[in-house]
């Protein structure tokens, strides 16, 4: 099963990983790895209180693709001397560009 996690750095650095499926199913990590790996195992014992309590179980995301080639893609990227690391991507995640695809249109 595939659930959203978001993963967020702390003030004090650590990285804290949420399922929102999942409400209260919450772990963190040092590095964004360890995150992760916790996440999955605090969701593997989330799922498995749910069925032991015959609970129902939230269903896992569903991801499709509406249409993949639009003729016009809306890109806002924020205004900034400087973003923080990985926002570009998040951004170019969100308006279904690759990396590569930016670059094309850029040179273009």
């Amino acid at each position: 099963m595939r659930y959203r996690i978001l993963i967020e750095q702390d003030e004090d650095g650590m990285f804290v990983a949420e399922c929102p499926s999942l409400p209260g199913c919450i772990s963190q990590g040092k590095t964004r790895e360890e995150a992760l790996i916790n996440i999955e195992e605090a969701i593997k014992g989330y799922i498995q209180s749910l069925k032991k309590h015959n609970e129902p179980i939230p269903p896992p995301i569903e991801e499709e693709i509406v249409n993949e080639n639009p003729p016009h893609r809306r890109l806002t990227v924020p205004d900034h001397d400087e973003i923080a690391k990985g926002t570009l991507r998040s951004i170019l995640r969100q308006a279904g560009l690759a990396v590569e695809e930016l670059k094309a249109l850029m040179e273009g």
